[in-house]
Protein backbone atom coordinates (compact mmCIF):
# COMPACT_ATOMS: atom_id res chain seq x y z
CA UNK A 1 0.00 0.00 0.00
CA UNK A 2 3.13 2.39 0.61
CA UNK A 3 4.49 2.01 -2.84
CA UNK A 4 1.07 2.37 -4.36
CA UNK A 5 0.82 5.70 -2.41
CA UNK A 6 4.56 6.55 -3.42
CA UNK A 7 4.08 5.79 -6.99
CA UNK A 8 0.70 7.45 -7.26
CA UNK A 9 2.47 10.54 -5.76
CA UNK A 10 4.99 10.36 -8.27
CA UNK A 11 2.78 10.15 -10.79
CA UNK A 12 0.67 13.45 -9.69
CA UNK A 13 4.06 15.54 -8.92
CA UNK A 14 5.44 14.65 -12.77
CA UNK A 15 1.55 15.50 -13.85
CA UNK A 16 1.70 18.58 -12.18
CA UNK A 17 5.53 19.19 -13.42
CA UNK A 18 4.14 19.19 -17.16
CA UNK A 19 1.65 21.38 -16.18
CA UNK A 20 2.80 23.88 -14.78
CA UNK A 21 6.51 23.54 -15.71
CA UNK A 22 8.50 26.09 -18.13
CA UNK A 23 9.90 24.27 -21.24
CA UNK A 24 12.64 26.38 -22.46
CA UNK A 25 12.09 24.88 -26.26
CA UNK A 26 9.03 25.98 -26.88
CA UNK A 27 8.70 29.09 -29.45
CA UNK A 28 7.27 32.36 -26.98
CA UNK A 29 7.07 35.96 -27.05
CA UNK A 30 8.58 38.10 -30.38
CA UNK A 31 12.33 37.58 -29.42
CA UNK A 32 14.38 35.39 -26.68
CA UNK A 33 17.64 36.62 -25.65
CA UNK A 34 20.05 33.74 -24.03
CA UNK A 35 22.60 34.09 -21.56
CA UNK A 36 25.41 31.34 -21.62
CA UNK A 37 25.91 29.57 -17.89
CA UNK A 38 29.19 27.72 -17.62
CA UNK A 39 28.19 23.87 -17.23
CA UNK A 40 24.69 24.15 -17.34
CA UNK A 41 21.69 25.10 -19.73
CA UNK A 42 21.86 28.80 -21.15
CA UNK A 43 19.26 31.09 -19.39
CA UNK A 44 16.51 32.88 -21.39
CA UNK A 45 14.60 36.27 -21.22
CA UNK A 46 11.82 36.70 -23.55
CA UNK A 47 10.29 39.91 -25.20
CA UNK A 48 6.53 39.10 -24.65
CA UNK A 49 4.51 39.81 -27.76
CA UNK A 50 2.24 42.78 -27.45
CA UNK A 51 -1.37 42.19 -27.86
CA UNK A 52 -3.58 43.95 -31.10
CA UNK A 53 -5.19 46.75 -30.29
CA UNK A 54 -3.47 47.33 -26.80
CA UNK A 55 -2.56 50.99 -25.99
CA UNK A 56 1.19 49.68 -25.65
CA UNK A 57 3.62 53.02 -25.03
CA UNK A 58 5.36 55.13 -28.09
CA UNK A 59 4.57 54.41 -31.96
CA UNK A 60 3.37 51.23 -32.17
CA UNK A 61 4.75 49.82 -28.60
CA UNK A 62 8.60 51.17 -29.08
CA UNK A 63 8.35 53.28 -26.35
CA UNK A 64 7.10 49.71 -23.66
CA UNK A 65 9.74 47.63 -26.32
CA UNK A 66 12.68 49.15 -25.66
CA UNK A 67 11.67 49.29 -21.83
CA UNK A 68 11.48 44.77 -22.25
CA UNK A 69 14.57 44.98 -24.53
CA UNK A 70 16.70 46.66 -21.88
CA UNK A 71 15.00 44.01 -18.91
CA UNK A 72 15.97 41.68 -21.07
CA UNK A 73 19.71 42.35 -21.21
CA UNK A 74 21.00 42.02 -18.47
CA UNK A 75 23.25 38.61 -17.67
CA UNK A 76 23.82 37.99 -14.43
CA UNK A 77 27.35 36.02 -15.26
CA UNK A 78 29.16 38.98 -16.66
CA UNK A 79 30.92 41.66 -15.09
CA UNK A 80 30.63 45.27 -15.48
CA UNK A 81 30.31 47.51 -16.14
CA UNK A 82 26.74 47.53 -16.77
CA UNK A 83 26.87 50.02 -19.29
CA UNK A 84 29.00 48.22 -22.00
CA UNK A 85 28.54 44.57 -21.15
CA UNK A 86 25.23 44.15 -19.62
CA UNK A 87 26.92 42.42 -16.72
CA UNK A 88 24.08 42.95 -13.07
CA UNK A 89 25.01 42.22 -9.48
CA UNK A 90 22.46 39.88 -7.89
CA UNK A 91 21.80 40.84 -4.32
CA UNK A 92 18.27 39.78 -2.02
CA UNK A 93 15.62 42.02 -1.74
CA UNK A 94 15.88 42.25 2.20
CA UNK A 95 12.08 44.03 2.56
CA UNK A 96 8.73 43.04 2.66
CA UNK A 97 7.78 39.75 2.36
CA UNK A 98 8.57 37.41 -0.76
CA UNK A 99 12.33 36.44 -1.76
CA UNK A 100 13.45 38.36 -5.32
CA UNK A 101 16.62 38.68 -6.73
CA UNK A 102 17.51 42.45 -6.90
CA UNK A 103 20.02 43.30 -10.29
CA UNK A 104 22.26 45.78 -9.37
CA UNK A 105 24.30 48.25 -11.37
CA UNK A 106 27.85 47.32 -12.09
CA UNK A 107 30.01 51.04 -12.86
CA UNK A 108 33.32 49.94 -13.52
CA UNK A 109 34.81 46.45 -14.70
CA UNK A 110 35.57 43.70 -12.07
CA UNK A 111 33.21 44.74 -8.78
CA UNK A 112 30.60 42.08 -9.26
CA UNK A 113 32.06 40.19 -6.60
CA UNK A 114 32.08 42.95 -4.48
CA UNK A 115 28.89 44.13 -4.91
CA UNK A 116 27.13 40.91 -4.59
CA UNK A 117 29.15 40.51 -0.87
CA UNK A 118 27.49 40.30 2.42
CA UNK A 119 27.92 43.88 3.19
CA UNK A 120 27.39 45.58 -0.21
CA UNK A 121 24.36 43.87 -1.06
CA UNK A 122 22.75 44.07 2.79
CA UNK A 123 23.65 47.63 3.76
CA UNK A 124 25.30 49.90 1.40
CA UNK A 125 23.95 49.05 -2.21
CA UNK A 126 26.08 51.64 -3.66
CA UNK A 127 24.88 51.37 -6.99
CA UNK A 128 20.91 51.74 -8.51
CA UNK A 129 18.72 48.70 -8.95
CA UNK A 130 17.51 47.82 -12.21
CA UNK A 131 15.16 45.55 -11.94
CA UNK A 132 13.87 42.51 -9.75
CA UNK A 133 13.55 38.55 -10.41
CA UNK A 134 10.68 37.19 -8.97
CA UNK A 135 9.27 33.72 -8.80
CA UNK A 136 5.50 32.25 -7.83
CA UNK A 137 5.87 32.11 -4.57
CA UNK A 138 2.19 30.60 -3.49
CA UNK A 139 3.17 28.81 -0.43
CA UNK A 140 4.19 31.12 1.74
CA UNK A 141 2.73 34.52 0.02
CA UNK A 142 0.38 35.04 -2.80
CA UNK A 143 3.04 35.88 -5.84
CA UNK A 144 1.87 34.09 -9.04
CA UNK A 145 4.55 35.52 -11.95
CA UNK A 146 2.37 34.60 -15.08
CA UNK A 147 -0.87 36.67 -13.50
CA UNK A 148 1.72 39.65 -12.50
CA UNK A 149 2.85 39.83 -16.10
CA UNK A 150 -0.74 39.46 -17.24
CA UNK A 151 -2.00 42.67 -15.36
CA UNK A 152 1.05 44.39 -17.24
CA UNK A 153 -0.64 43.45 -20.69
CA UNK A 154 -4.17 44.40 -19.32
CA UNK A 155 -3.02 47.46 -18.31
CA UNK A 156 -2.28 48.55 -22.00
CA UNK A 157 -5.46 46.83 -23.32
CA UNK A 158 -7.60 49.21 -21.14
CA UNK A 159 -5.97 52.10 -22.52
CA UNK A 160 -2.72 52.37 -20.86
CA UNK A 161 -3.96 52.74 -17.43
CA UNK A 162 -2.70 52.95 -13.76
CA UNK A 163 1.03 53.22 -14.81
CA UNK A 164 1.41 49.51 -14.81
CA UNK A 165 5.80 48.57 -15.30
CA UNK A 166 6.76 46.56 -17.91
CA UNK A 167 7.52 42.68 -17.42
CA UNK A 168 9.34 39.93 -19.00
CA UNK A 169 9.47 36.63 -18.22
CA UNK A 170 13.18 35.02 -17.18
CA UNK A 171 14.91 31.98 -16.05
CA UNK A 172 17.90 32.17 -13.53
CA UNK A 173 20.05 29.29 -12.97
CA UNK A 174 19.10 27.10 -9.40
CA UNK A 175 22.94 28.27 -8.08
CA UNK A 176 22.44 32.16 -8.78
CA UNK A 177 19.16 32.18 -6.96
CA UNK A 178 20.85 29.22 -4.21
CA UNK A 179 23.88 32.27 -3.51
CA UNK A 180 21.68 34.71 -3.19
CA UNK A 181 19.29 33.07 -0.77
CA UNK A 182 22.11 31.93 0.94
CA UNK A 183 23.11 35.28 1.77
CA UNK A 184 19.61 36.36 2.46
CA UNK A 185 19.83 34.23 5.52
CA UNK A 186 22.86 35.67 6.64
CA UNK A 187 21.88 38.96 6.79
CA UNK A 188 19.46 39.01 10.00
CA UNK A 189 16.35 38.88 7.42
CA UNK A 190 13.48 37.58 9.89
CA UNK A 191 9.54 36.42 9.37
CA UNK A 192 7.96 35.51 6.35
CA UNK A 193 11.15 36.48 4.02
CA UNK A 194 13.19 34.78 5.78
CA UNK A 195 11.21 32.00 5.81
CA UNK A 196 10.54 32.44 2.11
CA UNK A 197 14.51 32.00 1.17
CA UNK A 198 14.76 29.32 3.42
CA UNK A 199 12.28 27.72 1.07
CA UNK A 200 14.50 28.01 -1.98
CA UNK A 201 17.43 26.99 -0.07
CA UNK A 202 15.47 23.74 0.98
CA UNK A 203 14.13 22.65 -2.55
CA UNK A 204 17.74 23.19 -4.00
CA UNK A 205 18.78 20.33 -2.50
CA UNK A 206 15.72 17.95 -4.48
CA UNK A 207 14.13 20.39 -6.68
CA UNK A 208 11.82 16.82 -7.82
CA UNK A 209 10.73 16.77 -4.64
CA UNK A 210 9.91 20.31 -4.42
CA UNK A 211 6.10 21.10 -3.35
CA UNK A 212 6.41 24.02 -6.05
CA UNK A 213 8.25 22.20 -8.65
CA UNK A 214 5.83 22.95 -10.86
CA UNK A 215 5.15 26.40 -10.65
CA UNK A 216 8.35 27.90 -10.13
CA UNK A 217 10.89 25.51 -12.06
CA UNK A 218 11.93 24.37 -15.72
CA UNK A 219 10.74 21.43 -16.76
CA UNK A 220 14.49 20.12 -16.63
CA UNK A 221 14.42 21.39 -13.20
CA UNK A 222 17.54 23.57 -13.65
CA UNK A 223 16.43 26.80 -13.28
CA UNK A 224 13.77 28.87 -11.69
CA UNK A 225 11.16 30.83 -13.76
CA UNK A 226 9.77 34.31 -13.33
CA UNK A 227 9.64 37.69 -14.57
CA UNK A 228 11.19 40.96 -14.24
CA UNK A 229 9.78 44.10 -13.62
CA UNK A 230 10.38 47.62 -14.99
CA UNK A 231 11.42 49.84 -12.08
CA UNK A 232 8.80 51.91 -10.84
CA UNK A 233 9.03 55.48 -11.19
CA UNK A 234 6.77 56.35 -9.22
CA UNK A 235 7.39 59.84 -7.02
CA UNK A 236 5.87 58.69 -4.02
CA UNK A 237 3.29 56.77 -1.78
CA UNK A 238 0.19 58.09 -3.03
CA UNK A 239 -1.54 60.76 -0.78
CA UNK A 240 -4.49 59.47 0.65
CA UNK A 241 -3.91 56.00 0.49
CA UNK A 242 -3.48 54.38 3.76
CA UNK A 243 -2.51 50.62 3.49
CA UNK A 244 -4.93 47.76 5.20
CA UNK A 245 -8.23 50.19 4.17
CA UNK A 246 -9.91 47.12 2.94
CA UNK A 247 -13.72 47.77 2.98
CA UNK A 248 -14.68 50.71 4.91
CA UNK A 249 -11.82 52.68 5.06
CA UNK A 250 -11.02 52.26 1.16
CA UNK A 251 -14.93 52.81 0.61
CA UNK A 252 -14.46 56.24 2.78
CA UNK A 253 -11.61 57.67 0.76
CA UNK A 254 -12.89 60.53 -1.82
CA UNK A 255 -11.68 59.37 -5.36
CA UNK A 256 -13.58 55.90 -4.41
CA UNK A 257 -16.87 57.79 -3.08
CA UNK A 258 -17.21 59.51 -6.15
CA UNK A 259 -16.46 56.81 -8.49
CA UNK A 260 -19.32 55.00 -6.09
CA UNK A 261 -21.37 57.90 -5.83
CA UNK A 262 -24.64 58.35 -8.30
CA UNK A 263 -24.49 61.70 -8.23
CA UNK A 264 -23.88 63.33 -11.40
CA UNK A 265 -19.89 64.33 -12.60
CA UNK A 266 -20.56 67.75 -13.43
CA UNK A 267 -22.10 68.18 -10.07
CA UNK A 268 -19.58 66.53 -8.04
CA UNK A 269 -16.39 67.42 -10.02
CA UNK A 270 -18.10 71.31 -11.64
CA UNK A 271 -17.50 72.30 -15.33
CA UNK A 272 -14.58 74.83 -14.76
CA UNK A 273 -11.10 73.14 -15.34
CA UNK A 274 -8.21 73.90 -12.13
CA UNK A 275 -6.42 72.13 -10.55
CA UNK A 276 -8.28 70.97 -7.73
CA UNK A 277 -11.37 69.70 -10.37
CA UNK A 278 -8.96 68.16 -12.44
CA UNK A 279 -7.08 66.35 -9.07
CA UNK A 280 -10.77 65.35 -8.09
CA UNK A 281 -12.00 63.65 -11.42
CA UNK A 282 -8.53 61.77 -11.82
CA UNK A 283 -8.12 60.03 -8.43
CA UNK A 284 -11.72 59.30 -9.13
CA UNK A 285 -10.60 57.64 -12.51
CA UNK A 286 -7.61 55.90 -11.52
CA UNK A 287 -9.69 54.23 -8.49
CA UNK A 288 -12.04 53.33 -10.81
CA UNK A 289 -9.60 51.60 -13.21
CA UNK A 290 -8.06 49.86 -10.19
CA UNK A 291 -10.60 48.22 -9.00
CA UNK A 292 -11.71 46.99 -12.93
CA UNK A 293 -8.38 45.51 -13.04
CA UNK A 294 -8.00 43.92 -9.46
CA UNK A 295 -11.19 42.15 -10.14
CA UNK A 296 -10.20 41.11 -13.65
CA UNK A 297 -6.73 39.68 -12.09
CA UNK A 298 -8.18 38.61 -9.25
CA UNK A 299 -6.12 40.75 -6.78
CA UNK A 300 -6.15 40.02 -3.21
CA UNK A 301 -3.23 42.05 -1.87
CA UNK A 302 -3.81 45.46 -2.71
CA UNK A 303 -5.27 46.63 0.38
CA UNK A 304 -2.25 45.03 2.78
CA UNK A 305 1.08 46.34 1.25
CA UNK A 306 2.85 49.01 0.07
CA UNK A 307 1.82 48.84 -3.30
CA UNK A 308 0.44 51.77 -4.84
CA UNK A 309 2.33 54.91 -5.58
CA UNK A 310 1.79 58.46 -7.07
CA UNK A 311 4.05 60.53 -10.33
CA UNK A 312 3.53 64.04 -10.80
CA UNK A 313 2.31 64.91 -14.35
CA UNK A 314 1.76 68.72 -15.81
CA UNK A 315 -1.77 68.83 -17.40
CA UNK A 316 -2.39 71.64 -20.22
CA UNK A 317 -4.77 72.73 -23.02
CA UNK A 318 -3.78 71.69 -26.28
CA UNK A 319 -6.33 73.47 -28.06
CA UNK A 320 -9.91 74.51 -27.60
CA UNK A 321 -10.99 70.60 -26.43
CA UNK A 322 -8.05 68.93 -25.74
CA UNK A 323 -5.60 68.18 -22.81
CA UNK A 324 -2.08 66.61 -23.00
CA UNK A 325 0.40 66.33 -20.11
CA UNK A 326 3.93 65.82 -19.26
CA UNK A 327 5.59 64.46 -16.51
CA UNK A 328 6.76 66.66 -14.05
CA UNK A 329 10.18 64.90 -13.76
CA UNK A 330 10.82 65.80 -17.57
CA UNK A 331 10.77 69.36 -17.26
CA UNK A 332 12.57 69.24 -13.63
CA UNK A 333 15.32 67.52 -15.99
CA UNK A 334 14.70 70.48 -18.28
CA UNK A 335 14.20 67.52 -21.34
CA UNK A 336 10.60 69.59 -21.64
CA UNK A 337 9.45 72.73 -21.32
CA UNK A 338 6.63 73.74 -18.77
CA UNK A 339 3.62 74.11 -20.94
CA UNK A 340 2.23 77.53 -20.34
CA UNK A 341 -1.07 77.34 -17.68
CA UNK A 342 0.39 73.66 -16.55
CA UNK A 343 -1.89 72.16 -13.65
CA UNK A 344 0.08 69.80 -11.33
CA UNK A 345 -2.10 66.71 -11.07
CA UNK A 346 -0.67 63.31 -9.51
CA UNK A 347 -1.89 60.13 -11.10
CA UNK A 348 -2.12 57.05 -9.24
CA UNK A 349 0.98 53.92 -10.12
CA UNK A 350 0.03 50.49 -9.48
CA UNK A 351 3.48 48.96 -8.89
CA UNK A 352 2.96 46.08 -7.33
CA UNK A 353 0.56 44.05 -9.14
CA UNK A 354 2.05 40.22 -8.03
CA UNK A 355 -0.94 38.93 -5.74
CA UNK A 356 -3.20 37.02 -8.38
CA UNK A 357 -5.37 34.55 -9.26
CA UNK A 358 -4.07 32.07 -6.39
CA UNK A 359 -5.71 33.60 -3.17
CA UNK A 360 -8.97 34.44 -4.07
CA UNK A 361 -10.67 37.96 -5.63
CA UNK A 362 -11.20 40.31 -2.85
CA UNK A 363 -12.84 42.97 -5.20
CA UNK A 364 -15.32 40.18 -6.69
CA UNK A 365 -16.10 39.50 -3.16
CA UNK A 366 -16.64 42.73 -2.12
CA UNK A 367 -18.66 43.77 -5.21
CA UNK A 368 -16.99 46.97 -6.40
CA UNK A 369 -17.39 46.43 -9.76
CA UNK A 370 -20.63 46.43 -9.47
CA UNK A 371 -21.12 49.45 -7.03
CA UNK A 372 -19.19 51.38 -9.75
CA UNK A 373 -21.48 54.71 -10.93
CA UNK A 374 -18.59 56.78 -13.21
CA UNK A 375 -15.64 55.50 -15.13
CA UNK A 376 -13.42 56.40 -18.19
CA UNK A 377 -14.94 55.42 -21.14
CA UNK A 378 -12.13 53.90 -22.67
CA UNK A 379 -11.51 51.71 -19.86
CA UNK A 380 -15.37 50.50 -20.24
CA UNK A 381 -14.28 50.47 -24.19
CA UNK A 382 -11.53 48.08 -23.49
CA UNK A 383 -13.17 45.46 -20.95
CA UNK A 384 -15.92 45.06 -23.78
CA UNK A 385 -13.63 44.93 -26.55
CA UNK A 386 -11.21 42.58 -24.47
CA UNK A 387 -14.16 40.35 -23.92
CA UNK A 388 -15.16 39.76 -27.56
CA UNK A 389 -11.90 39.09 -28.72
CA UNK A 390 -11.23 36.76 -26.09
CA UNK A 391 -14.43 34.49 -26.90
CA UNK A 392 -13.77 35.25 -30.60
CA UNK A 393 -10.63 33.78 -31.16
CA UNK A 394 -7.71 31.72 -29.13
CA UNK A 395 -5.08 34.52 -29.84
CA UNK A 396 -5.20 35.81 -25.93
CA UNK A 397 -5.94 32.29 -24.83
CA UNK A 398 -2.70 31.13 -26.22
CA UNK A 399 -0.68 34.31 -25.37
CA UNK A 400 -2.08 33.25 -21.84
CA UNK A 401 -0.70 29.79 -22.16
CA UNK A 402 2.90 30.25 -24.18
CA UNK A 403 4.30 34.12 -23.48
CA UNK A 404 3.13 34.04 -20.22
CA UNK A 405 3.25 29.91 -19.14
CA UNK A 406 0.12 30.19 -17.30
CA UNK A 407 -1.85 27.72 -15.92
CA UNK A 408 -5.21 26.46 -17.88
CA UNK A 409 -7.01 26.75 -14.40
CA UNK A 410 -5.99 30.31 -13.96
CA UNK A 411 -6.96 31.25 -17.34
CA UNK A 412 -10.36 29.64 -16.79
CA UNK A 413 -10.62 31.78 -13.86
CA UNK A 414 -9.59 35.07 -15.93
CA UNK A 415 -12.13 34.31 -18.35
CA UNK A 416 -14.83 34.12 -15.61
CA UNK A 417 -13.79 37.47 -13.94
CA UNK A 418 -13.25 38.92 -17.93
CA UNK A 419 -17.21 37.61 -17.97
CA UNK A 420 -18.60 39.08 -14.82
CA UNK A 421 -17.10 42.31 -15.31
CA UNK A 422 -17.93 42.89 -18.89
CA UNK A 423 -21.73 41.65 -18.14
CA UNK A 424 -21.55 43.91 -14.99
CA UNK A 425 -20.23 46.59 -16.30
CA UNK A 426 -22.47 46.33 -19.52
CA UNK A 427 -25.95 46.13 -18.13
CA UNK A 428 -24.94 48.97 -15.57
CA UNK A 429 -24.50 50.96 -18.05
CA UNK A 430 -27.45 49.84 -20.12
CA UNK A 431 -29.14 50.56 -16.91
CA UNK A 432 -28.23 54.36 -16.30
CA UNK A 433 -26.72 53.35 -13.37
CA UNK A 434 -23.10 53.66 -14.83
CA UNK A 435 -22.16 56.71 -16.20
CA UNK A 436 -19.51 56.96 -18.82
CA UNK A 437 -18.61 60.42 -17.75
CA UNK A 438 -14.63 60.07 -16.36
CA UNK A 439 -13.27 61.87 -19.51
CA UNK A 440 -11.50 65.28 -18.31
CA UNK A 441 -11.84 66.54 -21.57
CA UNK A 442 -15.85 66.03 -21.83
CA UNK A 443 -16.06 67.05 -18.39
CA UNK A 444 -14.27 70.37 -18.70
CA UNK A 445 -13.99 71.15 -22.28
CA UNK A 446 -16.92 70.11 -23.57
CA UNK A 447 -15.43 67.26 -26.25
CA UNK A 448 -17.42 64.34 -27.79
CA UNK A 449 -17.00 61.47 -25.52
CA UNK A 450 -18.07 57.81 -26.48
CA UNK A 451 -20.97 56.88 -24.61
CA UNK A 452 -22.95 53.56 -26.30
CA UNK A 453 -23.08 50.86 -23.71
CA UNK A 454 -22.29 48.17 -26.37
Amino acid sequence: MKNILSFCGILAMASSSMAGGLDRSVKRGDETQSFPVAGAPAEICVVPKHLPGAEYRGKDGAKDRDRERQLCSYDLHKDGPTSETHGVGACPKISSTSASIEFQELVAANTKESIESIEKCGRERPTDKLTKFKTTDNDRTCTYAPGAMLTYHLSRYLGDILEVPAMVLRTIDLDVMQKVAVNATKMKINGVLRKSYQNYIDAYRDPSRADMASSIYTSDLKQLFGFLRDNVKADFTHPGWVDGVQGGAFEGMEGVRDAFSSTPAATIFGKQLSQVSLQRLQTARDYADLIVLDQLSSQSDRYTGLNLGGVNYYYFRDGDKNLSSVEKRKVDKGEKPLPAGALLIRRVVSKDNDCTFINGNVNAKLGYTARLRHINPKTYAGVQKLARAFTADSQIKDFMLTDLNMAQRYIDIFAKNLSSVSDTLRENCRSGALKLDLNPEANFLGAESAQSCE
